[in-house]
Formats: structure tokens, C-alpha cells, sequence
């Protein structure tokens, strides 16, 4: 069995990162300079040109170089609305380079008035001057359109092909005409539309034996045909009935089935008569099933995958879903299906190449409130050869410890339906005591998509959690008499836990777009094993979303609610706490909330933080910035969640350095409401975003 040993170094990738290449030329040998450029930033056209910036330090100063860039200056402000902007340069002895912007008036697209259009246009006014629209003015695209020289000139002849698309084919319309006033701050556009009439499907026939060939000819008769003398006929139509007769045919065994439409065109009644020939080749039938490329694998699991069998027609549609069944196994980089032979019988190959199933990593963090931690651990993908994943991973930082031990059995229930098997063990130092859980989680998991994103499991949990060294001074309140014999220190729960989770973001460490969140419900009852009685909601939100290259708005909400039956406590160490580097960050961790006369936190039974943050992308530099507003607040009782009571805040700025397994942060935040005995400014260094 191959093995794949990978050293994922946080300290080793800081020092092999790199800016992104777009940002700057690679070789600074000479001065250059930007003027004249008030309505764009000299980054913004720096990031233009770069590459020709390059090439002329690498080519030793070839001013044809220096002449392509000033021509994408100008490019650049054309497309955003500066029609008539100009760019000259200048060259010194030292092959410096000089650029002068001429930028002139940014043009508005006023108006398009289209001709030619019929009572019932196919397309109104208002569709026609969209083709001609360049890209909005003002904040955040919400101005008027501006003028775009390129995209105006290409507008017939997309106009055209839309109109084509539509069953129009012989809409034509005329170049535009424009029109600039004195300032040439405003243009209009005239242009004439001739639309034609609309095609109609006149007949579909089949040519020789191909109706009894496929035998469902009168089904695509049905769905592709004249039906009343109503069916529009449009280029893709002829492309979707291909490919309908194809897909049938090879489904039903004919794998070299080759099919051939002819158009008969009659322009002057606006009509298409389609006939179809349909050249089989053999019904092929498959004698055997063979895997190549999988050595570690077992052929019995392979063979678990199949939704074809020996014996059976050559169904191309079996044949993908084995494909999609044996690649959706995450043990394979490549996945491939081909007939052997010739004639009516024939043996069906798989050829796999297999992805490497062991990793062995170690990954060194830090944490504001943990500090040092290394992360290391094991993963085998194809346990035995089963397709069945097992994980073993451990942490260690200056204030906690954890182990996980985990089987996870995709197939055994199923395709439907993957199986989990966790076994975990932690000790943590809080702020006024110690938590100690060791736990069992047998879970059900169904996607509900092929990538994973979207899922729901289904869970039995059962954990001994305790709490130890408690520092909270009760002051008479039952509430905060952790450790003594109000609700003890230690605690059996077990659960049943359902829980659904959608990841639409374009990426988990760095979100620059999409959404996240999460939802679980878990109920907890003596029948179980439980010594504990409760109800616990927890919910979570997050969306990233790109308002302009490099600047990026996140949001975040998290909320949780522990309910307690039959007049029980909560314990120390299953309640919610609040603050810390990726909650409200004017508060060092589980510092924000409920406390004992000592100040030290006692947690409760909810709990909910906002996070608003922008972040900004500093080009060339590595670097991001960010500036941020939290929210969030911790409540003692259930009953008092929806009051929102004690709401505290922070606001901040942080800077993040981006590595390849995620961003350095540092974030110095303000608490605006400080209260007697709290900090006025917290810092957090970590490793990850908030959100």
C-alpha cells in the first residue's frame, strides 16, 4: 500500500509564502510613475499592467513593452466609462518610466432608442439597451451606465444571436449609431432591428429503421416534434434532439450509436422539417467486469460499487453512475470506463488510479487565550482496503489537551447514508475552572448533494463531563456553586442529537463570497442514561460577500439555548460562555456574562454573538486589513433569551497575514461600554478568522 507522509508546518509555510505575482513586477530595476490618474488609484492600473511591467525589466527595456501598457491604461478606464481617456509615456536615461493620463469626461449612457421593433416585440426596449449597458456608476454599481465603446460595438451582434436563439433566424440589426453632447459627458445609442418572423417545426421524420431501432420515437415526436404547428424551432433544438436519440440509444445497449439530423430550411414560409438517421452499430452485451489501477483496494468493494452487472445490455447510464459511485469514494484521482473488443459481446474495464490514503501531519498554532498548540494526527482513507476512513488526532496547547479517535463508514448503510464513529477526550483550563469530558458519538449522516455541502446527521452522544479546581466564590447563589453539592461536579449525559449543516462559501479559510451555516437540536433524558434532563438549540450564520475587488463585508451569527427539565441545574461545564478572540473581542476568553462576586465567569444557559466585519485586501503586501463591530451577551436562565438582556460590544481593527493554510491574525479591539474591572483595549493573536 502506497503511504503519503505530508509535514504541514504553519512556521515552514509562513516562510514559503509569497505575494500574489499580479501585484507587482517581479523585477524592480526602474522608476515608474503615474500621473494625471485622479479618478482611479495607481494600484488599480499598477495591477493592469504588470505583466507588461515585467516583460520590459526581463527584455532589458524594450519600449514596445512600455507602449502595451500605456494601451491597457487606456483599455482599462474605457471600460469603465472614460471613452476618450489617453496615455502617453515618457522613457528617461535610467529607463524610468513615466505615464501621463489624460482621463476626460466619464460618459453616461443616456438613452437607447431601438427601430425596426414590431407591435409585440420579442425583445422590449428596455432588453435592447441592456447589451448596450457598460458597467454602472457610483457607489457599489448603483449610479446610471456608463458608455463602453467595445461593448456597444459588439451589442448587434449579440442582439442578433439572442434573436436567433429565440427561433428568429433571420433577425439582422444594423451597427449602432451614437451619439455624444457638447461635453461628451452623456452618449445615446440608435440602432435598427430587423426581426423577422419566428420558425416553426413543419415536420420530424425518421428515416429508414431508426422509429423501431430506438422505440420510443413517438414519445420524441411528442416532446421535439410540430405537435399543432406550434413548436418554435431554434439551433438548440437540433442539439438537444441529438443528443435525446443518443442518450437513448446508448441506454439501451447500442454504445456506437451515431445519429444524423438533417434541416430542410424553407425561409419563405419560416419553417424546418428535421428527418433523423439513426445508425446503431452492434447491441452490445457485457461479458465481464474487470478494475485495473486499484492494487490497495479491495475487488469486493469495488464490485459494491457497480450498478451494472456481467450479462447485462451495455447501459451507458449504469455504466456513469458506476463512474460517479466509484469516484464519490474519495479514494480515486481518476476514474475511467471503456468496452473491449468488438462485436455484439464485449468486457467492461474500469481503469482507477488511486489516491494516496495515508496522511500524517503536524500543524503548530497559537491562540490568544491557548497560546502554543500543536495539532498533529493520522488519516487512513481506505482502511484494509474497505473505503472505510479512520482519523486519529491529537492537540496540545499550554491550557488544553484533546484526542479524537474516529471511524467513518461511508457505504456499509448505504449511498444514502454514512456512519460515524467518534471516541474524544478533553481537559481545558477556563477562566474559573477546568473541564474534563470524555464522550462517545455514533452518528447517521445523509448529503444531499455530491460535493457534501448540504447534510444532515443524526446522532446518539454519550460523554462524562466534570468540572474540577472551580474558582467561584457562590456568594448564597445556588447558581454558581460549582463543585458542590447543588448540581455536582461531575455529570453522565446521554443524548440523541439531529443536526444540519449547508457550506455554500468559495472557500472555508479565506471567504470571499457565499454562506455558511448550521443548525442542531439535541435532547438529553434520564431513559437514555442520562443524569441530566435538557433540551439544547444551537445555530449558526455566516455570509462573506465581495462589494469590490479586494474588499469584502462578512457577518456572522451564532446563538445557543440549554434548557433544563424537572427544576435540574445546568452544570458548570455544559453551560455557555462568551468573549474571546472569535466572539466579542473586547473580552478575553469566556470573560463576558454572568459572574461571581469575585468577577469570575459563571456562564449561563444561552447565549448569542453578531460579528460585522469589513476586510480589505492591501495588494502587493500580503497583508489584509479589517474593521470590526461585535456583539453578543450571555444569559443565566432560558427563559430570559428572547429579552436580550446585557448585550455587550467591541469594536476593532486587525490586520491578517495570509498562509496557505490560513490567515495570521491580530486584532486589537475596544470595548465602548467598559465597566469596573474590565479592559479598555484587548489583543488577540491567532491563527484563522473569527468567522
Amino acid at each position: 500500500m502506497r503511504r503519503l507522509l505530508t509535514l504541514t508546518c504553519l512556521i515552514l509555510a509562513a516562510c514559503s509564502s509569497s505575494p500574489d505575482p499580479s501585484e507587482g513586477p517581479a523585477v524592480e530595476s526602474f522608476e515608474m510613475n503615474i500621473e494625471g490618474n485622479g479618478s482611479v488609484s495607481t494600484r488599480d492600473l499598477r495591477r493592469q499592467i504588470v505583466l507588461d511591467l515585467n516583460d520590459y525589466a526581463e527584455s532589458k527595456f524594450e519600449p514596445a513593452y512600455i507602449d502595451d501598457a500605456a494601451f491597457g491604461i487606456e483599455q482599462h478606464y474605457r471600460g469603465i466609462g472614460y471613452a476618450f481617456a489617453k496615455v502617453e509615456y515618457q522613457i528617461d536615461a535610467n529607463h524610468g518610466v513615466r505615464f501621463l493620463v489624460q482621463e476626460g469626461p466619464r460618459t453616461r449612457l443616456s438613452w437607447v432608442e431601438p427601430s425596426g421593433l414590431s407591435a409585440t416585440p420579442e425583445l422590449d426596449s428596455r432588453d435592447i439597451a441592456t447589451f448596450f449597458e457598460g458597467p454602472r456608476s457610483g457607489w457599489m454599481g448603483t449610479g446610471d451606465p456608463v458608455y463602453v465603446a467595445s461593448r456597444v460595438k459588439s451589442a448587434p451582434g449579440r442582439i442578433e444571436a439572442e434573436y436567433v436563439a429565440r427561433g428568429f433566424l433571420d433577425a439582422r440589426v444594423q451597427p449602432a449609431e451614437v451619439e455624444f453632447d457638447a461635453e461628451r459627458a452623456n452618449a445615446g445609442i440608435r440602432v435598427h432591428v430587423q426581426e423577422g418572423r419566428r420558425y416553426r417545426v413543419a415536420a420530424l421524420t425518421a428515416v429508414g429503421g431508426t422509429a423501431e431501432t430506438l422505440g420510443n420515437w413517438n414519445d420524441l415526436v411528442e416532446r421535439y416534434g410540430p405537435g399543432q404547428g406550434q413548436r418554435t424551432f431554434t439551433p438548440r433544438l437540433e442539439h438537444e434532439l441529438r443528443g435525446a436519440i443518443l442518450q437513448h440509444a446508448t441506454e439501451s445497449g447500442y454504445p456506437d450509436a451515431f445519429v444524423d439530423v438533417t434541416l430542410d430550411i424553407d425561409r419563405a414560409k419560416a419553417e424546418v422539417a428535421i428527418s433523423i438517421a439513426l445508425d446503431p452499430g452492434d447491441l452490445v452485451t457485457v461479458t465481464d467486469i474487470q478494475f485495473e489501477g486499484a492494487p490497495d483496494t479491495r475487488d469486493a468493494f469495488l464490485r459494491s460499487r457497480l450498478r451494472i452487472q456481467a450479462g447485462d445490455l451495455a447501459n451507458a447510464h449504469r455504466i456513469r453512475e458506476t463512474l460517479e459511485r466509484l469516484y464519490r469514494t474519495g479514494l480515486f484521482t481518476r476514474v475511467d470506463a471503456s468496452l473491449e473488443g468488438a462485436g455484439h459481446e464485449r468486457e467492461l474495464i474500469f481503469d482507477l488510479e488511486e489516491r494516496e490514503s495515508i496522511e500524517v501531519f503536524v500543524e503548530p498554532g497559537w491562540g490568544s487565550y491557548e497560546l502554543l498548540r500543536m495539532r498533529t494526527g493520522f488519516r487512513e482513507r481506505n482502511l484494509l482496503g474497505t473505503g472505510r476512513q479512520l482519523r486519529v488526532e491529537a492537540l496540545a496547547a499550554v491550557r488544553t489537551l484533546r484526542g479524537v479517535v474516529g471511524l467513518t463508514d461511508p457505504f456499509t448503510f448505504g449511498d444514502a447514508l454514512i456512519g460515524g464513529l467518534v471516541f474524544d477526550h478533553e481537559r481545558r483550563v477556563h477562566p474559573s475552572f477546568e473541564s474534563q469530558r470524555t464522550g462517545m458519538n455514533a452518528s447517521l449522516t445523509h448529503e444531499w448533494d455530491v460535493t457534501g455541502q448540504t447534510a444532515t446527521s443524526f446522532a446518539y452522544e454519550l460523554r462524562a463531563t466534570s468540572s474540577r479546581q472551580v474558582e467561584i466564590t457562590s456568594g448564597g447563589t445556588p447558581l454558581i456553586g460549582a463543585g458542590s453539592g447543588e448540581f455536582g461536579s461531575e455529570v453522565d449525559l446521554s443524548s440523541l442529537k439531529i443536526s444540519h449543516t449547508i457550506e455554500r462559501r468559495d472557500s472555508p479559510l479565506l471567504a470571499r463570497n457565499g454562506y455558511q451555516a448550521d443548525f442542531s437540536f439535541e435532547y438529553g433524558d434520564e431513559s437514555l442514561g442520562s443524569d441530566l434532563d435538557f433540551t439544547r438549540i444551537d445555530l449558526g450564520a455566516t455570509q462573506s460577500t465581495t462589494i469590490r475587488e479586494g474588499d469584502v463585508i462578512a457577518v456572522a451569527f451564532r446563538t445557543g439555548i440549554i434548557d433544563p427539565m424537572n427544576g435540574q441545574v445546568v452544570p458548570l461545564q455544559e453551560r455557555y460562555f462568551n468573549g474571546g478572540q472569535n466572539t466579542v473581542r473586547s473580552f478575553q476568553f469566556d470573560d463576558l456574562g454572568p459572574a461571581d462576586v469575585n468577577g469570575k465567569p459563571i456562564g449561563g444557559e444561552t447565549y448569542s454573538v453578531f460579528n460585522l466585519e469589513w476586510r480589505h485586501d492591501m495588494a502587493g503586501t500580503g497583508l489584509h486589513g479589517a474593521l470590526f463591530g461585535d456583539l453578543g451577551n450571555v444569559t443565566l436562565d432560558a427563559d430570559d433569551y428572547l429579552d436580550f438582556n446585557d448585550l455587550r460590544s467591541a469594536v476593532g481593527v486587525g490586520l491578517r497575514y495570509m498562509l496557505p493554510v490560513g490567515p495570521l491574525r491580530l486584532d486589537a479591539a475596544f470595548n465602548p461600554d467598559r465597566r469596573r474591572g474590565e479592559d479598555e483595549w484587548v489583543i488577540h493573536f491567532s491563527v484563522g478568522l473569527p468567522f
